[in-house]
């Protein structure tokens, strides 16, 4: 018995198809694209019944991006308004092939279109080896941003998506040393007793070595590491300093082939200084608001003008980018730097942060915003038709 989804504003059709039985309808028809996107990540079936313009927020081409990108294998029946060969064919080019008119629809045309072999066929990706692609990834990187922007999460896609597809060793290391959070992203238990403060204790009794380093660490996959951060006031007031930093990433340096740093956004702290002024790039992370953008502004004039740091290493990363967002254009006007990349806004993060499954949803939608920002190739794909399209519009 296959298994339905829907998602078209109408709980009258759902309720008639499950009325069947001939389907398992998963559960009462989704109404907004959010909710769709949290469902699909956590439930599983065979045929999505979808409306191309389901409620939300998110701007169309945005949304089904997200949708073909989950790591999930189904079909969708698209309900369309206009049903021209111009129309079909933008679909087509996203892997979709099955429509109904909307002033066309009976229940039993939607059984045959569930029903109906898909025209389209495809095969799921897989990476090629980063040597035949052109991509060049400095081995330190500071993830800075203003507070509340989404930085951790980012530090830790971006960590996930480079182990992936450089297949080397990866160190996400947490130095915000006010409010560390990667371990609690990364479901970590240190039982208050972080990587740093265990690297200063042995440091202090002159057995810092890299094989007790690695006994510090945290590892969450092949070749993807956690070194969490501190949350003592005490030790961020008294112990903590730039001497300790250097001697940690010395051992690091010799085990690692990419460092990722995660810092407070404050940069009276003297970890955030010293992060980014060891980082080889920097991703500086904002929201789509205009408070955002003005501080990072004010942030950017210290990097530049103060410290030295040349632009050229800045790049600036839009996150939690939604319809009412500031548009890029206006954020170079006032920042003069190009905004490399936008990541859109999802709801299911702080469900996901609560249940301890911010990794699962960072593979599943937040790996692939970052592999687009870097300009990463998969192996193209092909329909049985002959034609061709790239890892944005793909069931996977």
């Amino acid at each position: 018995m296959l298994k339905v989804l829907t998602a078209i504003g109408n709980e009258y059709i759902n309720n008639q198809l499950n009325s069947l039985n001939k389907y398992e309808i998963i559960c009462d028809d989704i109404q907004y694209q959010e909710a769709l996107l949290e469902i699909i990540n956590k439930k599983e079936f065979d045929i999505l019944i979808l409306y191309e313009k389901i409620n939300g927020d998110i701007e169309k081409e945005m949304f089904f991006d997200m949708l073909l990108n989950i790591d999930k294998c189904f079909e969708i029946v698209l309900l369309v308004e206009n049903d021209t060969e111009k129309n079909k064919k933008y679909y087509n080019l996203k892997g979709i092939s099955r429509f109904i008119k909307i002033d066309d629809i009976t229940i039993d045309l939607i059984c045959s279109k569930i029903e109906e072999k898909n025209e389209i066929k495809t095969v799921k990706i897989k990476y090629e080896n980063n040597k035949n692609q052109n991509i060049n990834i400095p081995k330190y990187i500071g993830i800075y941003g203003t507070a509340g922007s989404g930085k951790t999460i980012f530090a830790i896609a971006y960590g996930i998506a480079i182990k992936e597809i450089m297949n080397k060793k990866v160190l996400i290391m947490d130095m915000d040393i006010l409010t560390a959070s990667v371990d609690t992203f990364c479901d970590i238990n240190n039982n208050g007793d972080c990587s740093l403060n265990k690297c200063i204790e042995s440091i202090k009794r002159n057995n810092f070595t890299k094989d007790n380093l690695l006994k510090f660490l945290y590892k969450i996959n092949k070749n993807l590491y956690v070194f969490s951060g501190n949350t003592n006031y005490y030790k961020c007031q008294n112990i903590l300093c730039e001497d300790y930093y250097n001697k940690i990433i010395e051992k690091i340096d010799l085990l690692f082939d990419y460092i990722i740093f995660d810092m407070n956004s404050n940069l009276f702290i003297d970890a955030t200084k010293w992060c980014l002024m060891h980082s080889n790039i920097i991703y500086c992370i904002i929201e789509g608001n205009y408070n955002s953008i003005k501080n990072i502004e004010n942030s950017l004039f210290v990097l530049n003008n103060v410290w030295d740091i040349d632009r050229e290493k800045l790049k600036i990363i839009q996150n939690k980018y939604s319809k009412n967002s500031i548009e890029k254009e206006y954020i170079y006007e006032l920042l003069k730097i190009n905004c490399i990349g936008r990541i859109q806004f999802n709801n299911a993060i702080e469900n996901a942060i609560n249940k301890g499954e911010v990794i699962e949803l960072i593979d599943r939608v937040y790996k692939n915003d970052i592999l687009n920002i870097l300009g990463y190739k998969t192996n193209k794909k092909k329909f049985i038709g002959g034609n061709i399209f790239d890892n944005k519009s793909i069931f996977k």
